[in-house]
């Protein structure tokens, strides 16, 4: 079962940052410059992470943050973008 998440980064080196983003941009929808939100389950957050975890160095930034359903209902914008929604299948 696929859980809602969002992926917030800061990451200096300008080679680094791009491998992330586009590791993520196969993986969910660009809501910020260094925002995602993606659909993820357990076996497919493990392997993220780990190959994420490459490219961090000490000075950088990459945190998770789990939406529960109920948040997911909450979910407001202005601008441009539009609901995440979990996917029915994954490309791999």
């Amino acid at each position: 079962m696929s859980r809602l998440w969002v992926v917030v980064y800061d990451i200096t080196d300008n080679r680094n940052r791009l491998a992330v983003h586009r590791i993520l941009d196969n993986h969910g929808n660009r809501v910020q410059h260094s925002v995602f939100e993606c659909w993820l389950n357990d076996h497919v957050m493990t392997n993220l992470r780990k190959h994420l975890s490459r490219f961090i160095e000490k000075e950088d930034s990459l945190r998770w943050y789990p939406l529960c359903r109920r948040c997911q209902q909450n979910i407001d914008w202005w601008g441009e973008g539009e609901a995440a929604e979990d996917p029915q299948f994954y490309l791999i």
